[in-house]
């Protein structure tokens, strides 16, 4: 249980690199810009929240 809390931000992060690298290579080979302010900025402000959840979570079982 212990291994998942401490993966859980690391994924978290890896995911939302993941994001940006697909919204810049959308952005070059569609050659429009990328909905930065519908898609991109939701879901990192998402990440954090999470990331928040999870490291409160971890306090309070302590």
């Amino acid at each position: 249980m212990t291994k998942l809390m401490i993966d859980k931000p690391v994924l978290g992060i890896i995911l939302i690199l993941g994001v940006l690298g697909l919204a810049v290579l959308a952005t070059q080979l569609g050659g429009k810009a990328f909905p930065w302010d519908d898609v991109v900025i939701p879901v990192i402000l998402a990440g954090i929240a999470m990331l928040g959840v999870n490291s409160m979570r971890k306090k309070k079982e302590e």
